[in-house]
C-alpha cells in the first residue's frame, strides 16, 4: 500500500507535516476541522509538498529526512538533507 509524506501551508503561514494512506481524504479533513488538533484553528490549508512512499515505515523514514528533531513546530525552513532525499527516491520502490 502506498503511503504519502504531506507537507500543508496552513492559513496563518506556518507548516505541517502528516502521513496518510489517502491524501484526498486527509486533505479533506484538515479543511473540515476534523484533521490534527494543530490544524484545526488554522483551516483552509493548502498542499505545498507531497511524496508517495511504498509502506507506513518508509514514510516515517521520509519525513524523518524532511524535519529535523531541532526544526519540529517551525519548520519555516525545513532542514533537508538532499544526498539522503535521493538516495531515499532510487531505492523506494525497488
Amino acid at each position: 500500500m502506498t503511503y504519502w509524506v504531506y507537507i500543508l501551508r496552513c492559513a496563518d503561514g506556518t507548516l505541517y507535516t502528516g502521513i496518510t494512506d489517502c491524501l484526498e481524504r486527509r486533505l479533506a479533513a484538515h479543511n473540515s476541522g476534523r484533521g490534527a488538533k494543530y490544524t484545526r484553528g488554522r483551516v483552509p490549508v493548502s498542499l505545498v509538498y507531497r511524496e508517495a512512499c511504498p509502506d507506513k515505515s518508509g514514510a516515517w523514514d521520509f519525513l524523518s529526512l524532511l524535519v529535523s528533531e531541532d526544526s519540529y513546530g517551525d519548520m519555516s525552513s525545513l532542514p533537508v538533507n538532499r544526498a539522503a532525499l535521493e538516495e531515499h527516491a532510487q531505492r523506494a520502490f525497488e
